[in-house]
């Protein structure tokens, strides 16, 4: 973790001041400067080709992808070794592919051949430091050993804010680093207290430190200066403040976090060296920092990916989000393993990026004039490895999305051991509803700037290819993808098709092939800096349409017990739809549960509940009321969900209580003992921590979190309304409030591909081409009666009680057009249109074919506006013109969430054979409060 050195500039002026002037006399320990216990680790992030022939290597035990016995080329042994670590062989295959495994994997043969090299190395490598010492790093040794400790009162508070006094202070040296600690020794820190826990962590600094500078060429800090100054190390939980680890201009950390092998101790020295090299100062750069000093340590230790799998479960977000930076470097390992860039190239950005006062000392330069990204593309670009600065870097993240389905890098060993396929890194296609045979990502998961998507793919049967004709979505100029077939054997080995971002392409299918998939980054052609701060729209989403010859995309996630794992087991078919029941399992005759759906465990499904498409219900949860849980939704543990509340393409699990109409959709993680309730909607890629720190949540009311959320409950008060996004964890994160509207479509900002929702990011996709023009005061979106309208997304429409408001005008023509059709299929659905085969404006709800109407007077009138509103509400459908009242309908047999809607238009009938002729001035959707 990083603080960012202007914040903490003063005061550690003050501490400085404090040690190395005469106002407080420091006890000190002096160290003997001795041969340090630890190696410097091997780094062979530099090799590319082996200087050794090949020959067989023998395992311990087979190991996918290499059996027992295999050639390769020696490379070198990394890493750190010790009782948390273990060292890796790296070696090259016989096709050319950098690989590593535990040495302690090989043959004791092995192993010796291995460290027999290895230790001629380390000496190349020994001679090669004192070559280029860095010189002696100083500071004023006054003071004696101490014999007094607990002296006064301890600060618990944070470090970085305290001014110690006169006693306090504890100062040991290494050959880079004083260590300042506080003499409290029955506090969290109390470790450090015992002499060979010191000398151990002197050697590993050091060690740290050597391999910063020396292995991977970081300039060491003061380089540029004539005098070297030990860097500090604040430990915290002796008596001089808490907590866990930070890093800037020194290093403040706890113990507990600096044990022999701790990847903390690299991370934040990596911030040091950051910090010292002047880069990235005050530039929203921040996520950089972090995920650049996770990448630091898993170099110094390969054999520890550090947050990956955080990384791996949000993949489709922006790469700058904050949400998971200090996971997000494998785009830094693809730059070090490909030759035309290589290790030196995300560090070099450090020390070689815009700033101001470049001319003074690099710890003294000012703030950054690039962020991290435009330094990459200019550097890359100056230097011709990139074509053009934007597109040169979506062609790296493109190939690094591809390379990710596997992780397809030298020590993909280890990132497979924490980094797997899961419901969050697989993206389930939707087919789209207009479009027979093409696929539509859920516009919630489609990539966000260098974000992307991995689709797993099905073989027909017999086939011999697989042919994709990717179309992606015009939401923006400068809109780019990079789209990648992906093809794994039985061993694990990938192959790649050409990267391309529009047309079709195709890859030959061979005999061992085993997976195939489809990846899917999002590469824009023009950078904008992402700035959430700024307002959710600054998070761009860039959605996409494919077609598939030889395979289509799987239906359901890597983690779903399809019906066939389960008929083995003790359970039956449903009565009520054919899906899967256990006999443990307790579920009404009423309970429809769809035929690839599942029910088991001690689950308790009672009512009218409906489980549908793929969704599982397990282990002891409760569903019941109308609620509804769908798509890939998993529902678990003791969760319960109930009245009219909606789960779908979800997961939740836990305690949580879901109840009255809310929702949960589209990929969020839900978990805790809280309640959402109301008419809360949780949507898109993010996670809800109901319960934090024994505060047990409630979300309920009009809000809505969505677009990669983090929402961590901070108070027992039930949150009623504010639209949530990114990191949520106080009142103040709300953007604006919604008054229970959900969508809000004015099409007052012209789009080649969308009409945007002003309210969130209910956006719909435009088909046809239509205009947006201006008649009179009005911005509007005109449709021609032929072939254009508006595809809304699936959950305009999962609501038991709404109101739909809009604003048209009508240009006449043929019966039976649409002002919006929203349907599940011909005969199930609800829909609005200017004038029936009578001539008479008619609100429709069919239930297997049975309609309910409400049909007014007459036609509504041509080439003039006017305002229609429907309402939805207990059971009875209510509409108004020009506010009216024409009609209603009373016993509705089905709401809009009940109808299970598959298309939802403006100006198009579901069939498609008929269009609104007229313009849209808005078209407005607003939730009515549950009971």
């Amino acid at each position: 973790m990083k603080r960012h050195f202007m914040r903490v500039f003063p005061l550690i002026v003050l501490l400085t001041l404090l040690i190395f002037t005469g106002v407080v006399m420091a006890e000190t320990t002096e160290t003997n400067e001795a041969e340090n216990r630890f190696e410097v680790p091997f780094y062979t992030g530099f090799i590319f080709e082996s200087n050794y022939e090949p020959r067989e290597w023998t395992l311990r035990r087979s190991v996918p992808g290499y059996g027992r016995r295999f050639e390769a080329s020696f490379v070198g042994v990394a890493g750190f070794d010790s009782s948390s670590s273990q060292l890796m062989l790296t070696f090259i295959l016989e096709d050319g592919r950098k690989r590593a495994l535990p040495l302690s994997s090989f043959s004791d043969e092995d192993q010796e051949y291995a460290l027999a090299i290895h230790r001629e190395l380390q000496k190349e490598r020994a001679a090669l430091r004192e070559a280029n010492d860095v010189g002696e790093y100083t500071a004023p040794r006054e003071g004696k050993v101490p014999e007094n400790f607990e002296l006064g009162a301890p600060f618990m508070g944070d470090p970085w804010t305290y001014t110690p006094k006169a006693g306090e202070i504890f100062v040991d040296y290494s050959k880079y680093f004083r260590f300042v600690s506080g003499k409290h020794t029955r506090l969290s820190g109390n470790r450090w207290f015992d002499e060979s826990f010191r000398e151990m962590n002197r050697d590993y600094f050091d060690v740290v430190f050597d391999f910063g500078i020396h292995e991977l060429g970081f300039p060491a800090p003061y380089s540029d200066e004539t005098t070297n100054r030990k860097i500090d190390v604040t430990v915290t939980g002796t008596g001089i403040g808490e907590g866990w680890a930070f890093g800037s201009t020194q290093i403040w950390i706890n113990p507990e976090a600096m044990h022999e092998g701790s990847t903390v101790v690299p991370h934040e020295f990596a911030h040091v060296l950051q910090e010292y090299s002047g880069g990235f100062k005050g530039n929203n750069t921040g996520w950089y920092w972090e995920t650049h000093a996770n990448w630091f340590a898993h170099q110094f230790r390969p054999d520890s990916a550090p947050a990956l799998e955080v990384y791996n479960d949000r993949i489709n977000h922006h790469l700058s989000s904050t949400r998971m930076n200090y996971g997000s470097w494998p785009f830094i390992q693809y730059i070090a393993e490909n030759p035309k860039l290589g290790p030196s190239y995300p560090n070099r950005i450090w020390y070689e990026s815009e700033r101001h006062n470049s001319h003074l000392p690099r710890r003294r330069h000012g703030a950054a004039m690039e962020d991290a990204f435009q330094a990459l593309m200019r550097i890359g670009y100056e230097e011709g490895v990139f074509n053009h600065p934007e597109t040169g870097f979506g062609d790296i993240i493109g190939e690094m999305a591809a390379r990710n389905v596997t992780w397809d890098y030298t020590f993909n060993h280890t990132y497979k051991d924490v980094a797997q396929p899961n419901r969050f890194n697989r993206t389930v296609l939707h087919e789209a509803p207009d479009k027979p045979g093409w696929y539509m990502v859920p516009y919630a998961l489609a990539p966000q700037q260098y974000g992307y998507n991995v689709i797993e793919l099905i073989p027909e049967p017999g086939a011999t290819k697989i042919e994709v004709n990717f179309q992606g979505l015009l939401v923006e100029e400068g809109a780019d993808w990079r789209a990648t077939i992906v093809v794994v054997d039985k061993d694990g080995w990938p192959r790649y098709s050409r990267m391309w971002n529009n047309g079709i392409c195709s890859m030959e299918i061979q005999e061992g092939d085993k997976e195939f998939y489809l990846t899917v980054a999002a590469t824009p052609s023009i950078y904008r800096q992402v700035v959430v701060n700024q307002g959710f729209r600054s998070i761009v989403k860039y959605p996409y349409e494919v077609k598939f010859s030889g395979a289509t995309p799987a239906t359901y996630h890597p983690d779903h017990l399809t019906v066939g794992h389960l008929f083995g087991l003790m359970g039956d078919p449903h009565p009520n739809g054919g899906g899967f029941v256990s006999r443990s399992a307790k579920v009404d005759e009423t309970v429809y549960v769809g035929p690839n759906a599942v029910v088991f465990g001690a689950a308790r499904i009672t009512g009218n509940a409906r489980i549908e498409d793929y969704a599982v219900v397990m282990d002891f949860a409760r569903v019941g009321g109308n609620a509804i849980i769908a798509g890939n939704a998993v529902v678990r543990d003791s969760v319960r969900v109930e009245g009219n509340a909606v789960v779908r393409d979800a997961l939740v699990r836990g305690q949580v209580t879901v109840n009255e109409s809310a929702r949960i959709l589209d990929g969020m993680l839900v978990e805790g003992s809280g309640f959402i309730t109301g008419n809360a909607t949780l949507k898109g890629r993010g996670s809800v921590n109901t319960t934090v720190d024994n505060v047990r949540g409630t979300i309920g009311g009009a809000t809505i979190v969505g677009i990669n959320s983090e929402w961590k409950a901070w108070t027992s008060n039930p949150v009623t309304d504010g639209i949530f996004y990114d990191l949520a964890e106080r009142a103040g994160s709300a953007r604006g409030r919604t008054n229970y509207v959900y969508a809000n479509y004015t099409f007052d900002e012209p789009n080649y591909a969308l009409v945007k929702d002003t309210l969130y990011y209910n956006d719909g996709i435009l088909r046809g081409a239509p205009e947006y023009k201006v008649d009179g005061n009005r911005k509007v979106l005109e449709l021609n009666g032929v072939n254009q309208y508006v595809l809304l997304g699936k959950d305009i429409a999962e609501f038991d009680q709404v109101t739909y408001e809009m604003t048209v005008k009508w240009f006449g023509g043929e019966s039976n057009q649409r002002i919006f059709d929203f349907s599940r299929d011909e005969t199930n659905g609800m829909y609005l249109t200017p004038s029936n085969a009578d001539g008479k404006l008619e609100f429709v709800v069919l239930s297997e074919g049975v309609a309910q109407s409400i049909v007014s007077s007459t036609a509504l009138p041509v080439d003039q506006w006017v305002k229609i509103e429907l309402t939805i509400k207990n059971g009875e459908a209510t509409l108004k013109i020009d506010n009216a009242l024409i009609g209603t309908i009373k016993n509705l047999e089905n709401t809009p969430v009940s109808l299970r809607t598959k298309a939802n238009y403006l100006g198009r009938s579901f069939d498609g054979r008929t269009y609104f002729n007229g313009q849209f001035d808005d078209f407005k959707v607003t939730r009515i409060p549950a009971n």
